[in-house]
């Protein structure tokens, strides 16, 4: 296996046994990707998540600085309790999306590799003179997952109890297994590399190993966002269903962009909502591909977020629409002659037509 990405050396070594290679996207897979997600639809599987990365937060000034950062209240995260929640511009768009979760000494930041250089860069500009440490410690932090109808029973061999509320930890032999929403039983797993290797045989054992496509399709599953190099700084919370997914706490202190993200919630202007779609076309688009109406003019109405192969056939995604252009169901993906997009029903309701 080659390195596409910078992974620490004790890592690279323990998969140096495993057929992992990237896909046309660059993740890692083990095998044909949408064989992967045809598999995880209905084994159980453990995800090699190479594309996540982590934003370390550490020093005597950590919480107070992501309070003053973040949508959701930093104050009520505890060690047994992680948290969705969105990092802002001063205009309320998501520059980053990430899962946080505490431990004794710190807090990581979950979020896509791609954007932690970018995100790291900026986020210390608002350090000053804050007693708060951020660093790069995707290499020091493996993150997996895994899933399927009897993956509960599958980790209760080893733990005493597994975490049984959305978003809640369990701590094992230095792992943080924490519980994601969703219609079938998922769990993210971080930790150490030393820490994940020693848990190795207890975390693969009749587990089908599968890559990033197949998390990601468990994701537009869930109805879950990603905030991708292709999404960045393009949509309010609310866009992307955060408030319903409970990264947003409108009773916290400021944080950026949090006087646009009250307004669109107090007023209830949102036109615009996270959608799953399907399309009989096999040819995956990229994040930010334009979608159209048949019946609008010409402009494009909304916008892909992620996308993966579906696991019978076609590709399954998740795109920020007009909430009426949505309704009409009238929906091309590129231009107004091309594939058509069935709406699909997502794991959790909101209000359907515009304001």
């Amino acid at each position: 296996m080659t390195a596409k990405l910078h992974m620490d050396p004790i890592w690279l070594n323990h998969l140096q046994q495993y057929p992992a290679r990237y896909d046309e996207q660059g993740y890692v897979c083990f095998g044909d990707p949408q064989e992967e997600i045809r598999r995880t639809s209905r084994e159980n599987v453990l995800a090699l998540l190479h594309g996540q990365g982590v934003i370390r937060a550490s020093g005597a000034d950590a919480e107070a600085f992501l309070q003053g950062q973040f949508s959701n209240d930093v104050t009520m995260l505890t060690i047994n309790q992680a948290q969705l929640t969105a990092w802002c511009s001063p205009k309320g768009r998501v520059l980053a999306l990430m899962l946080l979760l505490r431990d004794e000494s710190g807090y990581n930041l979950l979020m896509p590799r791609a954007l932690i250089p970018t995100t790291l860069k900026r986020m210390r500009m608002f350090v000053l003179r804050s007693k708060v440490i951020l660093d790069d410690f995707s290499e020091q932090y493996i993150c997996l997952g895994c899933s399927g109808s009897d993956i509960e029973q599958h980790l209760l061999q080893q733990l005493p109890a597994a975490p049984n509320v959305a978003y809640g930890v369990q701590h094992h032999a230095g792992l943080q297994i924490t519980r994601l929403p969703g219609p079938r039983p998922r769990f993210l797993i971080g930790g150490t590399p030393q820490a994940v290797i020693t848990n190795w045989s207890f975390l693969s054992e009749s587990l089908t190993l599968v890559g990033d496509a197949a998390w990601q399709w468990l994701d537009i599953e869930a109805g879950l966002p990603s905030v991708l190099p292709g999404s960045v700084d393009e949509f309010v919370p609310q866009m992307l269903n955060l408030e319903i997914l409970d990264a947003v706490n409108f009773k916290k202190g400021c944080y950026p962009g949090q006087e646009i993200v009250a307004r669109t919630h107090y007023l209830g202007k949102l036109k615009r909502r996270l959608y799953k779609l399907h399309m009989e076309n096999t040819s995956t688009p990229t994040t930010g591909t334009d979608i159209y109406n048949a019946h609008g003019d010409g402009q494009s109405i909304g916008k892909v977020i992620l996308a993966q192969p579906a696991p019978a056939q076609g590709t399954d995604m998740l795109a920020v629409l007009q909430m009426e252009a949505a309704a009409d169901g009238k929906l091309h993906l590129g231009n107004l002659s091309g594939p058509v997009l069935q709406v699909q029903t997502l794991p959790y309701r909101f209000e359907q037509k515009a304001s």
